[in-house]
C-alpha cells in the first residue's frame, strides 16, 4: 500500500497544537515499512495561521497544504468536513493520521463516513502483519483492557492517537516542506450549523489540554475530604483540577480530567501536583508542563524529579494554610 499519509494539524484561532511534531514521527514510522514510500503531508485549516506554520520547523514533512480562510477561524464539523472531502477525493491519500481531541472525535468520524474509509479512534500502537495486515492497539474498558484491530489496509484509512503516545520529536528548521496554498470552497449557506457565539469556558469546565493553570489529586490527598481541599484551592486560584488514575477509580474525579498515559495529555503554564507520588503512568502524561510544583510528605517520591519547586509536607495540612493565605491577600488588595 502506497501512496500520499496525511496528518491533520489541528489549530484553534492562533494556537497550533504541537501533537503535529508526534504525527510525524508516527507517519515516518508508517511511511518507512512500504516499498513506495508515500509522501508525508500536513493538512492545516484556519485563519491567520500560514505565517506561524512557516516558522514551526516542520522540514520532516514533504509538503503543507494550508487553506487560510476568516470562514474557517473557528472549527465547524459541516464546513472542515466539506473542505477536507474534496481533497481526500482528488488526492487519495492511504492514510490520514490526527491526535485525539474533542475537534477529531467529531471531524474523523464525519470523514470515515463520507469516505466509507476504515476508522480507528484512540490508538495506542500501529504496526504491519505480513498475515493479518494493519494492526491497531486501542484502549477499551475504561483503558483496564486493550484490544487488537486487524484490516487489510488495502483503502484509506483515519486513524486518531492518543496524545499521551505520540513522541516528542524536535522540531525541523534546517529544511522547509512545500507550501501550497488551498482556496475555501463557497457555499457556507447552505450548512445546517452555524456559530452563534464563542463561551469561554470555566476553569472547572475546559479540557484539561486547554487549561493555562492545573492543580492536579494524587492517591496522598485521601478521598472526600482532601480532594475537596484541592477543588478549593483550584477554585481560589481559577485552575482547572486534574487527577491521577487511583482518585478517578475513587470516583472523586471524573475520568475526562484523568492525566497519564491512560488519560490526558497536558501542558499548562503550571501545574501544582497534591499527593501525587510521581509514577510512569502519570508523568508521561504531565511532563512537558512549564512549570511544576510538587507536594507531598515523601521527600523521596518521583514527583520531586519534575518539579521546579518541591514542598516536602502532608497536603491535607498544607494546602488550607496556603488557601488562607491566597485569601488573605485578595482581601488585602481588595481594600486597597
Amino acid at each position: 500500500m502506497a501512496g500520499e499519509v496525511w496528518i491533520w494539524m489541528e489549530n484553534h484561532q492562533d494556537r497550533i497544537e504541537d501533537t503535529v511534531y508526534g504525527l510525524l514521527q508516527e507517519a515516518e514510522a508508517w511511511s518507512s515499512g512500504t516499498e513506495n514510500m508515500g509522501d508525508i503531508v500536513i493538512i492545516a485549516l484556519g485563519s491567520g495561521i500560514k505565517s506561524a506554520i512557516e516558522e514551526m520547523g516542520l522540514g520532516r514533512a514533504d509538503r503543507v497544504i494550508v487553506c487560510d480562510d476568516l470562514l474557517l477561524e473557528n472549527y465547524n464539523g459541516e464546513r472542515y468536513t466539506k473542505q477536507l472531502l474534496n481533497l481526500l477525493l482528488d488526492r487519495g491519500p492511504s492514510a490520514f493520521f490526527m491526535a485525539d481531541s474533542d475537534q477529531t472525535r467529531d471531524l474523523a468520524p464525519r470523514l470515515a463516513a463520507e469516505m466509507n474509509s476504515v476508522l480507528i479512534t484512540r490508538a495506542v500502537d500501529l504496526k504491519r502483519d505480513p498475515e493479518k495486515g494493519v494492526l491497531a492497539v486501542r484502549p477499551v474498558a475504561g483503558c483496564h483492557l486493550f484490544e487488537e484491530l486487524c484490516f487489510s489496509g488495502d483503502d484509506p484509512f483515519i486513524m486518531t492517537f492518543l496524545t499521551s503516545v505520540l513522541g516528542e520529536t524536535e522540531p525541523d528548521v534546517d529544511s522547509k516542506p512545500e507550501m501550497v496554498d488551498l482556496k475555501i470552497d463557497s457555499g457556507t449557506d447552505e450548512e445546517r450549523t452555524q456559530l452563534l457565539e464563542v463561551i469561554q469556558a470555566a476553569p472547572d469546565e475546559m479540557a484539561l489540554e486547554d487549561a493555562a493553570l492545573i492543580v492536579a489529586a494524587g492517591r496522598g490527598v485521601g478521598k472526600e475530604e482532601g480532594v475537596a481541599v484541592v477543588r478549593e484551592l483550584a477554585e481560589i486560584i481559577g485552575a482547572s483540577i486534574g487527577a491521577t488514575r487511583p482518585v478517578v477509580d475513587w470516583g472523586a474525579v471524573e475520568f475526562e480530567r484523568q492525566i497519564g498515559q491512560t488519560g490526558k495529555t497536558v501542558t499548562p503554564d503550571l501545574i501544582i501536583n497534591c499527593g501525587i507520588s510521581g509514577a510512569n503512568e502519570y508523568t508521561a502524561g504531565m511532563e512537558k508542563s512549564q512549570h511544576v510544583i510538587a507536594i507531598n510528605i515523601d521527600a523521596r517520591s518521583r514527583i520531586f524529579r519534575f518539579s521546579d519547586l518541591g514542598a516536602v509536607a502532608d497536603v491535607k495540612e498544607l494546602l488550607p494554610l496556603l488557601i488562607e493565605k491566597i485569601g488573605r491577600i485578595e482581601n488585602e488588595g481588595n481594600k486597597s
